[in-house]
């Protein structure tokens, strides 16, 4: 299975089990490239991303078809990594001023580029975590985001049926 978009660029393969009327379905990819921005939009899932160059690996597997994929039966395994992006709509506040003088922003501001303080939302280094789905529910222990600025760490579980979320 081959698939190259701007939002994602997937390499992999994926098998389609039948036994005594019962199917099941499984795909395993490497995230090769694509942009998270475009994948939030073509997910629709509301998320103000710009950028971030995307990858990983992908392995889920479903009861049925693969015409039967959905969220509430898929159980998979996700790496993700997305480098260089924003937050469009994150607000930092202090933060901003407080990477001015970061000594992790070194080398950028010796090179005079400020470009991560002026613009809009929080801008990231790299997102990287281990995602587990199942039940309509994903689970991660290791989520973070690493920005000029500031060091986010998340925990939990997003409902991706229910959207909802219970995170530290």
């Amino acid at each position: 299975v081959d698939m190259d978009s701007m939002a994602i660029v997937l390499r992999g393969s994926g098998a389609w089990l039948a036994q005594d009327g019962w199917q099941s379905s499984r795909f395993n990819a490497g995230i090769l490239g694509g942009d998270l921005g475009e994948l939030a939009l073509l997910l629709r899932t509301g998320s103000t991303v710009k950028g971030g160059k995307l990858s990983g690996s992908i392995q889920a597997s479903w009861p049925g078809s693969p015409a039967d994929f959905s969220l509430e039966k898929v159980e998979a395994e996700l790496d993700l990594s997305a480098k260089n992006g924003r937050l469009v709509s994150v607000d930092e506040g202090a933060g901003k001023l407080l990477s001015l003088f970061s000594l992790n922003t070194l080398q950028r501001r010796l090179t005079l580029d400020f470009s991560d303080v002026f613009k809009e939302g929080f801008t990231f280094d790299k997102m990287q975590g281990h995602f587990v789905v199942m039940d309509g529910d994903v689970f991660t222990n290791d989520f973070t985001i690493k920005g000029s600025s500031a060091k986010i760490d998340i925990a939990g579980r997003t409902g991706l049926v229910a959207r909802d979320y219970e995170q530290e």
